[in-house]
């Protein structure tokens, strides 16, 4: 796969999605969508990606797990909505989006 081919990832990220619910595995299926917000980033979705982060954080919530990826320079969770994607971007010098120009 290419670095960067977000819509291949997002393909790939939901056909693992369709295998956890088909296999009712709901970590599974939460670690898929993460993997969707982080494509939905990288396409310059930034809200949809915000959205499936508050959502999995939700039912890891509702789920007790309290161990939610942290992110090592900012000690953020990874699924906390503090950080915006697309400063999250600029950090990493990744290419901006056409909204971000």
């Amino acid at each position: 796969m290419n670095w960067r081919d977000y819509t291949l990832a997002e393909q790939h990220r939901l056909s693992a999605l369709g295998t956890g619910l088909a296999i009712g595995d709901m970590m599974q299926q939460t670690i898929e969508i993460l993997g969707l917000a982080f494509t939905a980033a990288g396409l310059g979705r930034d809200e949809d990606a915000l959205r499936l982060e508050g959502a999995v954080d939700a039912k890891w919530r509702e789920l007790g797990v309290s161990h939610a990826p942290r992110c090592p320079r900012h000690g953020a969770s990874a699924t906390s909505t503090q950080p915006v994607p697309g400063s999250a971007r600029r950090e990493l010098r990744l290419p901006s989006t056409k909204d971000e120009r």
